[in-house]
């Protein structure tokens, strides 16, 4: 019993700090994220006829139930690292 209560009592917690290359990594995703919608509502715009929106419809449908399972693995384990 001793010791379940020990490993309930230490805390792992995650280090708060990034180097000048992780913050570089994230720039860098976020803006070539960015321009891939970006850009892909410009060509659809231009190139595409009504059938656009029902495949923006259903990648958003896929995409929400991709997230949903995530979120509920993350809740069945919320332990980091």
């Amino acid at each position: 019993m001793e010791i379940l209560q020990a490993e309930i009592d230490t805390r792992n917690e995650l280090r708060r700090d990034l180097n000048w290359i992780q913050l570089l990594a994230i720039g860098l995703g976020c803006t070539i994220g960015a321009g891939i919608f970006v850009l892909s509502g410009q060509a659809a715009a231009k190139y595409s006829g009504p059938s656009v929106i029902i495949s923006f419809i259903i990648t958003g449908v896929i995409a929400l139930l991709s997230s949903l399972s995530y979120s509920e693995l993350g809740a069945m384990m919320p332990s980091s690292g």
